[in-house]
């Protein structure tokens, strides 16, 4: 759930940037690979001008572009040069000329959203427009052939083809995101809806979010306790898991556990409702990979496994789970990485200054760490494939 609102949050920062023209470029609006560099590139911002870069240091392109997004695994990126979009490509070569108010990054189908007078649509490779531009906002496409689009405030379902599927008639939606059903909100409570548009779950939840691994959180309210909304799940079939609600959910992981807060404390329930770990824990996050984040009753961050035993014990104010095997986490004032065995392997340092913030290691081998605010790249043995010198990195 705590991914789906910082989704939700940049859905609404998009909305705000429409209104605004579009002076700046936004976070990513599509999902792009997980790769730090792409074709051995990556882009770099020296002061207010973007440029790209290689692994060696040298310049492909010197900064010049006014915005210049990351590198999507199709090899191109969105850049603006003087108010004008264009699409390039990892030897900064221009592959495609747009004319439109913002221009996104290409998603793995091909896809990407633009703007034109405060409407959204997509286009693909070849910059011909695939889904007309008509719409405030496109929420899907990144793992589905659906997605949830927004009319004057009225919400609707089209798929890859730019076909109508459902009228924009509902006053929110999120995305099917691979699922049999999706939330839509009617009169101000939700329900579900099929991909044919039949209303699978009458609306009546306060609350709910999209369907993670066959299940889908959703809110109740219950005015005999506090807090007043209580949360549970619903299955693929729209049957409830169980009749306990919760103070808090999060998504079921794909190991088939969820982190629910009972009666003040976190634990773990599998897909009949049963706990299998806790509840004893301040702070519970979803599984990834079998391990979770957690916080212990003295405040502390550790990481658990499946049994609910620790991998890395409770001592980290600030702590992540693991990416690439190395946990982020910041002990005695500096940021390092912890491995599997629960122990710091690397003290990131430059020039004998600690780094302040480390990134997670991506599928490449890399990772961006920032020292005395200036953006570098290490390899996971701690060297410096780029040295901290550049204002940002993606």
């Amino acid at each position: 759930m705590k991914n789906k609102l910082w989704t939700l949050l940049l859905v609404v920062a998009i909305v705000a940037l429409v209104g605004m023209r579009f002076a700046a470029v936004p976070a990513q609006i599509q999902k792009v690979g997980d790769s730090l560099f792409v074709d051995d590139v990556v882009t770099v911002r020296m002061g207010n001008k973007y440029g790209i870069i290689n692994k060696n240091g040298e310049y492909i392109v010197e900064p010049q572009y006014q915005n210049l997004q990351r590198f999507s695994n199709v090899g191109l990126a969105a850049s603006q040069t003087d108010g004008k979009w264009l699409y390039i490509n990892t030897k900064g070569e221009i592959v495609l000329d747009v004319e439109y108010e913002l221009a996104s990054a290409f998603n793995d189908k091909g896809m990407a959203m633009v703007v034109d007078d405060g409407k959204m649509g997509m286009i693909n490779l070849d910059g011909e427009v695939v889904i007309e531009l008509k719409y405030n906002i496109i929420n899907g496409f990144n793992n589905d052939d659906y997605a949830v689009v927004s009319v004057d405030g009225k919400w609707g379902v089209i798929n890859i083809k730019g076909e109508t599927i459902v009228e924009p008639q509902y006053g929110g939606a999120f995305p099917f995101n691979g699922n049999k059903l999706a939330p839509v909100q009617q009169y101000g409570v939700y329900g579900f809806i099929d991909r044919e548009g039949n209303m699978v779950v009458e609306p009546q939840f306060v609350h709910a979010w999209d369907m993670e691994n066959g299940f889908a959180s959703v809110a109740v309210d219950d005015y005999t306790s506090t807090p007043v909304m209580k949360w549970g799940f619903i299955d693929e079939n729209g049957n409830m898991l169980g009749d306990t609600l919760y103070e808090l959910v999060d998504d079921f992981s794909a190991n088939g556990l969820a982190a629910v807060k009972s009666n003040g404390s976190w634990g773990y329930i599998n897909t009949k409702g049963e706990f299998v770990i806790g509840p004893g824990f301040r702070e519970a996050h979803a599984f990834v990979n079998g391990t979770a984040l957690v916080r212990a009753t003295s405040g502390l961050l550790g990481i658990i496994d499946e049994k609910g035993e620790y991998i890395v014990k409770p001592q980290f104010e600030s702590l992540d789970n693991y990416a690439n095997d190395m946990a982020t986490a910041v002990f005695d004032n500096k940021a390092v990485y912890v491995d599997r065995n629960g122990k710091i392997a690397l003290e990131p340092q430059f020039d004998g200054n600690y780094a302040e913030v480390v990134h997670p290691f991506k599928d490449d081998g890399y990772a961006i760490v920032i020292i005395n605010d200036k953006y570098g790249v290490i390899d996971k043995q701690g060297n410096f494939i780029l040295e901290p010198v550049y204002d940002s990195i993606h």
